[in-house]
């Protein structure tokens, strides 16, 4: 009898190593306005779980499950859910093997930092003795995508 041993195929399934991180600024002075914004982000980044769960964030061993998955996970009257059978705690491992149906991308674009100001003349300021004075407006963390 001839046997023959396919050697396994190693594939690495997601990189949480940022691959890219990138950060802009971009101003506008204009007759006393000024307006500047500030983002940063990371792409092509993937993660999948953390330690030995399906999926991030999901953990039935003390009875609780998360709002989002209670109405989506896999039993016989819903076997196109998106989420795996939960187990509770007891050597049952039939849906912690790693693989690319939870795996999800870690990218994202945030705007840091918005500030629109106006700086008032010093024609109007120098009967008051101040030299300069600026007035804005600024906001942190408005968007991620």
């Amino acid at each position: 009898m001839l046997s023959l041993k396919t050697p396994l195929k190693t594939t690495v399934i997601g990189n949480t190593t940022p691959r890219y991180e990138y950060g802009i600024r971009l101003g506008l002075d204009y007759k006393g306005f000024d307006f500047s914004i500030f983002g940063q982000g990371i792409g092509k980044r993937k993660i999948w779980g953390a330690g030995n769960l399906a999926i991030p964030g999901f953990n039935c061993g003390d009875g609780a499950m998360p709002q989002a998955i209670v109405g989506d996970y896999w039993r016989e009257d819903n076997q196109n859910a998106y989420y795996p059978k939960p187990y509770l705690a007891g050597g049952i491992t039939k849906n912690q093997a790693v693989q690319t149906r939870y795996l999800q991308s870690a990218a994202y674009m945030r705007i840091k930092n918005m500030q629109l100001g106006y700086s008032i003349p010093t024609s109007l300021l120098g009967k008051a003795g101040i030299s300069s004075c600026r007035v804005y407006v600024s906001v942190d963390n408005l968007l991620t995508i």
